[in-house]
C-alpha cells in the first residue's frame, strides 16, 4: 500500500486505518492527519493476521492490537523523511516484521500532550543507537518530544534496546507501556545509567516469546509512581543492575515472570500481588541453561532495610508488603 499527498492537500479525517499483509510506505511529503470529530471515545479493539501492517489515525481513543501468534514473515511500514502523521488525540503504528520512521509522527499537543502514541515492530531501540541498529529506532531527539503523552505504549515482538545512558519519558509522561519478552541494554560501558520515568509504569510481554536473560555492565533505572509488572515471561539484559523504584507502590498483574541478568533491586513503600496473580521474580543470567549465575535480589521500602534479601521469589495474590 502506498500513500502519496501533500501539505497543500493533506489526507484529512477523524479516524484513518491503514491494513496490508505485505507494507504500507509513506513517501515523502505526504501529510496524513486525523483532527474533528466523529472518532470513537471508548477504547477500539482491532484483531489482526498474526503477520501484517496496520496504521492508525484517531482524533478519538486510542487502539489496542491483537495478533495471536504473531510472526515477522511479513508486515512493514516505512514512513520517509518529510512525510507526517498527524492526530489530535492517538497514533498507532503496528508492523511485525519491521518499522522504519524518518518523517513525523505528531499526536496531542505540545510534546505528545493529552495525545497517546502505540508503537510496534519487531525490534525497537530507545536512544541515540549506533549506524548498525535496526528496527524502529527512536533517537534522544524524538523521545524528547514525547515527554508529556498522556500514554506512551512501547511494543518490541522481540525485544526493546535501551542504548547508552539514553533518558526517555519525565514525571510528565502520565503512562508508560514497555510490552516486550527482552528489554536489553545495548553500548552499555560501566558508567552507563539510562533511565525510564513516568508516573505509572508497566512491565509486560502480551506475547508468547520467550527470551533469556544475561548480565552487562551500567544500571538500569525504572523510576515511577506506580509500576506494574504485568502478564507474561520478561527479561532485562546486558545490565550489571537493574533498580525498579515506585513513591507509591509496585503492583504484580497476571500470570508471569520478570528475571534480570544482574543484581535486582524493588524500591517501593508496598508491594502488593493483585488479585489472581503468580509472578516469579529472580537475578540471575540464563543465557547458558548449563551454568547459570545468580544475582542478587531484594525488594526494600524506600530507605528502610530490605525487607527481602535473596536470589529469586514467587509471588502471588495472597502476598501484600
Amino acid at each position: 500500500m502506498l500513500f502519496r499527498s501533500d501539505a497543500a492537500t493533506p489526507v484529512q479525517v477523524p479516524e484513518l486505518i491503514l491494513a496490508a499483509n505485505d507494507s504500507i510506505d509513506v513517501r515523502a511529503g505526504a501529510v496524513l492527519e486525523a483532527a474533528g470529530s466523529g472518532a470513537s471515545s471508548s477504547t477500539v479493539n482491532l484483531s489482526a493476521a498474526a503477520s501484517g501492517a496496520l496504521l492508525r489515525l484517531s482524533s478519538g481513543a486510542q487502539a489496542t492490537v491483537t495478533r495471536a501468534n504473531a510472526s515477522a514473515e511479513a508486515g512493514e511500514i516505512t514512513i520517509a523523511e518529510g512525510a507526517t502523521l498527524r492526530a489530535s488525540r492517538s497514533l498507532l503504528v503496528d508492523a511485525t516484521r519491521g518499522t522504519t520512521s524518518a518523517g513525523q509522527l505528531q499526536v496531542g499537543g505540545e510534546r505528545g500532550a493529552g495525545g497517546s502514541l502505540a508503537l510496534s515492530a519487531t525490534q525497537v531501540t530507545l536512544g541515540d543507537a549506533g549506524a548498525g541498529a535496526s528496527g524502529l529506532v527512536l533517537n534522544n531527539d524524538a523521545l524528547a518530544g514525547y515527554s508529556a503523552l498522556d500514554a506512551f505504549i512501547v511494543h518490541g515482538y522481540a525485544g526493546i534496546d535501551v542504548a547508552g545512558s539514553v533518558v526517555f519519558g519525565s514525571e510528565g509522561l502520565n503512562a508508560l507501556t514497555l510490552d516486550t519478552p527482552l528489554l536489553r541494554g545495548v553500548d552499555t560501558g560501566a558508567g552507563a545509567r539510562p533511565v525510564i520515568t513516568a508516573r505509572n509504569v508497566v512491565l509486560a510481554n502480551s506475547g508468547g516469546t520467550r527470551a533469556a536473560s544475561s548480565a552487562g555492565t551500567g544500571t538500569l533505572t525504572v523510576q515511577s509512581q506506580t509500576l506494574t509488572l504485568g502478564e507474561g515471561e520478561k527479561a532485562i539484559s546486558g545490565f550489571g543492575s537493574t533498580l525498579l523504584a515506585a513513591s507509591d507502590h509496585i503492583a504484580l498483574q497476571g500470570a508471569g515472570a520478570l528475571r534480570a541478568g544482574g543484581d535486582l533491586q524493588l524500591q517501593a513503600p508496598l508491594v502488593r500481588a493483585l488479585g489472581g496473580s503468580a509472578q516469579t521474580l529472580s537475578a540471575e543470567d540464563n543465557h547458558d541453561p548449563a551454568a547459570v549465575v545468580r544475582g542478587r535480589l531484594a525488594l526494600s521500602g524506600g530507605t528502610a532495610a530490605p525487607i527481602a534479601d535473596r536470589k529469586s521469589t514467587r509471588l502471588n495474590s495472597s502476598h501484600e508488603w
